[in-house]
């Protein structure tokens, strides 16, 4: 189980640099507009963070676990308590912030194009700073919940479950809390407003969106139309992408912690925490492979690389990338 983790982790860190690297690349390549700037600005910072939050759980390697009804977080590379606190809490908030800029980029989309607003740097940084204090909900959420705990917790559940691994071992640190009502509340309404200001963002812009796209249809041209519903659909996409990716062993975790139903799922929250992780390869992956432009330009990026290997020329038509 260990070695399963571990390489849950390195796959997830190692797909995360490759995929939001390309998709880096494949903006800045393929940006021509640059009355779009704000978006294109966006777009950038969303694989950035996406690299960044690869890069920290790919080194911090969070576990969760329920030992006595209580979660537990272990981090592989610190003993302190307070390091322990401030990484954890450090990276669930990039882990959100990356999660969240897909609303801001749809923001900024609907203020460009159905407001005819651009947005500047300016702008764009304050739509950027609104939405990093909604990821600071959850992230103090968390903050609450996190103790120092007796050193025994995780040694009597290795002892009594006869573990025998590398990284849970008897002098493993944790931090965490009791799962109890009166020490929870606070993280469990701060993360509802979360979900609720964000999704409702999302759906009442997407629907103002296509509104406004469907009455300008008839002067549309097919190629703008498509570009409207790709751009729209891979939005729509990368900010329910947490909600496909973990949305039902969150359902299932949650309910088990409610009911405190935990036996034999001691090991799920690292889990859901390793699919959440995962959402930042999920963004690139839509990003690329969607909207059909990107996929012709990735197709002749890939066949000119293919050709150089041989040591052949390449057609006129690969050579010929347009950036």
């Amino acid at each position: 189980m260990e070695s399963l983790k571990n390489a849950i982790f390195c796959i997830n860190a190692f797909c995360g640099i490759l995929f939001n690297f390309i998709a880096i690349y494949v903006t800045i390549k393929k940006s021509k507009d640059k009355s779009g700037e704000g978006y294109l600005k966006l777009m950038l910072l969303l694989f950035l963070s996406g690299i960044i939050s690869s890069i920290i759980h790919g080194i911090l390697r969070i576990q969760i676990l329920i030992i006595n009804d209580t979660m537990v977080f272990v981090l592989e590379i610190f003993n302190s308590f307070l390091e322990n606190k401030i990484f954890l809490v450090f990276s669930i908030f990039f882990t959100y912030f990356t999660l969240t800029l897909p609303t801001s980029i749809l923001i900024s989309r609907y203020l460009f194009i159905c407001k005819n607003i651009e947005l500047n740097i300016f702008k764009t940084a304050i739509i950027i700073f609104i939405f990093s204090l909604l990821v600071l909900l959850v992230s103090h959420g968390v903050w609450t919940i996190t103790n120092e705990l007796p050193n025994d917790i995780i040694s009597s559940w290795i002892i009594k479950e006869k573990i025998n691994g590398k990284i849970l071992t008897l002098n493993t640190f944790g931090i965490g809390n009791k799962i109890i009502l009166k020490e929870w509340y606070l993280l469990f309404i701060e993360v509802l407003l979360y979900f609720l200001i964000n999704y409702t963002t999302v759906i009442v812009l997407f629907l103002k969106y296509k509104k406004y796209i469907n009455e300008l249809e008839n002067i549309m041209s097919e190629k703008t139309k498509k570009m409207n519903r790709e751009f729209m659909l891979i939005l729509l996409l990368q900010s329910f992408a947490p909600l496909f990716v973990t949305g039902f062993p969150d359902i299932i975790f949650v309910i088990m912690i409610i009911f405190k139903y935990l036996y034999g799922a001691e090991e799920l929250g690292t889990i859901v925490l390793q699919l959440l992780n995962f959402t930042p390869i999920v963004n690139a992956l839509l990003f690329l492979l969607l909207p059909s432009t990107n996929r012709k330009y990735i197709k002749k990026v890939f066949k000119k690389i293919y050709y150089i290997t041989k040591g052949v020329n390449a057609p006129i038509a690969v050579t010929s990338i347009k950036n």
